[in-house]
């Protein structure tokens, strides 16, 4: 189980879950908690079993896929910095580390604890998606990303932007990717 991220940024931190096999975790997985240095933290209150300070994203999702379109009012979405589109990087480089951290920093769902919507993620051109969940009560850890892509607030597509890249409204309210 990963813990944290080392104080020199350069892996994780893991501890060993007794009576399984504990395979070393992924770049994105160092990539995905150092994420939560950016963050605030939120208090889980009585709706929740057991009373926690914890970080404000409970569940992150890296795939390789892209978002063709999203609700608005449900989710948010979060570009990277601009040369990000015109300058793709690799998997695992400090570079789209950066870029991730920097992109969810700037969302305002997370920074917002009265922000209702509960899904944010951004797009990295030539790779892949991000989408982080915040905690809702009643819920497990991702089933707000699996039932709001069931819903089409979050409609994923297998092709992924290579380059520039925005979001433009639609006639039934989402947003809908469009390519240069």
């Amino acid at each position: 189980m990963i813990v944290g991220v080392r104080s020199d940024g350069r892996g994780a931190l893991v501890r060993h879950v007794e009576g399984k096999r504990n395979d070393p975790p992924s770049v994105e997985a160092v990539e995905m908690m150092d994420m939560n240095s950016a963050l605030s933290t939120i208090v889980l209150g009585p709706a929740w079993d057991t009373p926690a300070q914890v970080p404000v994203v409970r569940s992150k999702l890296h795939g390789h896929r892209g978002i063709a379109a999203y609700d608005p009012r449900r989710v948010e979405y979060v570009p990277l910095d601009p040369p990000y589109y015109h300058y793709p990087v690799s998997c695992g480089t400090d570079a789209q580390a950066r870029g991730i951290k920097e992109a969810f920093a700037r969302s305002k769902a997370l920074q917002n604890p009265e922000d209702s919507r509960p899904m944010v993620f951004t797009v990295l051109p030539g790779h892949g998606v991000v989408i982080a969940e915040k905690w809702v009560p009643g819920t497990a850890p991702f089933q707000v990303m699996w039932e709001g892509m069931d819903a089409d607030y979050l409609k994923v597509k297998n092709l992924i932007p290579q380059g520039p890249m925005e979001y433009i409204p639609a006639s039934d309210g989402r947003m809908v990717l469009r390519t240069a």
